[in-house]
């Protein structure tokens, strides 16, 4: 039986929610969700004051947040998450907050699973959808397949135009009113990539495997994060929520994530517009290496000619807005998946 459990939080001054209390909470946030297995659920949010609130209520719910927790058993929760180091650190810390000060309350609610059984009779259509998407992609989603999907290294690179550049992407999908579909990572041109959508105002998926969290992973997470087992789940839930893909500068990660696409896409399985953002020439050797591949018969020109470049962000969003999506050609416009 699924154990859950809200942890409410309460404040003096707004400000050190930011400041000092996330900060703090990212630790055992991380370590939560990407090492304890048993760990369903582990958030952190802040409560929303409704629009007939009073003065007094507004103020608390800006000064309170809650901790989401949800593991497969009581046991994962006593026997394993408290006893963690992550754990017992930062519980020593909101006792010595709470002496300063600086915390007012904690209050702790547990909650009990209760058992809905399935509805006597329906069309059974949801009940498909729901059996056939993987249960992240139900959870991350929201059903929203339409944000941009954007490809970056987790590391800044050598030149410093990478990471304004990538400043630049996150602003420019934040002011299209479109979610940022990202690996999840806070480092490098993705990390910057996400904290400008998120500054803007823009809403943020990330996807995250557990083994990669400790490496792409530092300080407060960005936006909404979904962590995942495996590489191939974190690619089934940012395709699924994209028809945009913008390539940045990265390594070999993130040239792995834009063939992948090219491939399903030239096999008819998937479907969108792709851009690759040619900062300081980024791509023009492997543009140069896909011209060959097509000059020696191994690849449709068709295929490297959809393929939306352009060295600014400016330039790129622009022509994206026109462009075609990219889509099989010859006998893999017939195939079906």
């Amino acid at each position: 039986m699924v154990h859950g459990l809200l942890v409410r939080v309460v404040v003096k001054d707004p400000a050190f929610i930011d400041a000092t209390f996330v900060p703090e909470f990212s630790r055992l946030y991380w370590h939560s969700n990407a090492a304890e297995k048993d760990t369903l659920t582990y958030e952190l949010h802040r409560p929303e004051a409704a629009d007939s609130a009073t003065d007094a209520e507004r103020d608390e719910a800006s000064r309170t947040l809650v901790i989401l927790e949800r593991y497969t058993n009581a046991a994962a929760l006593k026997d394993v998450h408290n006893h963690s180091e992550p754990f017992k650190g930062f519980g020593a810390w909101i006792g010595e907050m709470i002496g300063a000060g600086n915390i007012a309350s904690v209050k702790v609610e547990h909650l009990e699973e209760i058992a809905v059984p399935k509805p006597a009779a329906d069309s059974g259509e949801a009940e498909k959808a729901a059996a056939d998407a993987p249960a992240e992609v139900v959870a991350a989603t929201g059903g929203d397949p339409n944000g941009i999907l954007v490809f970056a290294g987790a590391r800044p690179g050598e030149a410093p135009l990478y990471m304004q550049h990538a400043e630049e992407v996150g602003q420019r999908v934040a002011a299209l009113g479109r979610r940022l579909v990202y690996g999840g990572g806070t480092v490098g041109v993705m990390g910057a990539v996400a904290s400008a959508a998120d500054k803007a105002g823009g809403k943020v998926l990330g996807v995250i495997p557990a083994a990669l969290a400790p490496r792409e992973a530092s300080g407060a997470p960005v936006g909404e994060v979904v962590v995942v087992d495996t590489m191939s789940k974190r690619k089934d839930i940012m395709f699924s929520n994209a028809s945009w893909l913008v390539v940045c500068p990265g390594g070999i990660g993130t040239l792995d994530e834009f063939f992948e696409v090219l491939t399903l896409c030239q096999l008819n399985a998937y479907r969108c517009r792709v851009g690759l953002l040619n900062t300081e020439n980024f791509f023009g050797p492997l543009l140069a290496m896909m011209r060959h591949l097509v000059a020696q018969k191994f690849l449709e020109a068709e295929t490297v000619d959809a393929l939306v470049v352009r060295n600014t962000p400016g330039e790129l969003f622009e022509a994206m807005e026109s462009a075609n999506d990219l889509v099989a050609v010859g006998f893999a416009k017939n195939l079906k998946w």
